[in-house]
């Protein structure tokens, strides 16, 4: 998560002036720090990709230790799933429904 968004996410939510694609092409995030050192929870890095960017996938780096075990762990456990619905340009596609 960054304080601002990314040229991608610009793109990809239409802050740069075009469509907002999310909920209609896949999307995933990926959280390239194995903590939590940017002063962000783990509870807010995933709201962040559920609620402003509706990731349909999120990627954590792993990393053995209490902080993966007793923060990152629980806190993903107690979000909701993802988005399961397939994104509209994919009409065609079975989410396993």
């Amino acid at each position: 998560m960054h304080n601002a968004p990314t040229l991608g996410e610009r793109y990809y939510t239409g802050a740069s002036g075009g469509a907002d694609y999310r909920g209609v092409v896949p999307i995933a995030h990926a959280v390239q720090s194995a903590d939590t050192s940017d002063g962000h929870t783990p509870t807010e890095i995933f709201d962040n990709c559920y609620n402003s960017k509706q990731c349909n996938y999120m990627f954590w780096l792993r990393k053995s230790g209490d902080l993966w075990t007793n923060s990152i762990v629980p806190a993903l456990r107690a979000r909701p799933s993802l988005r399961t619905i397939c994104p509209s340009r994919y009409a065609d596609c079975d989410a396993g429904q």
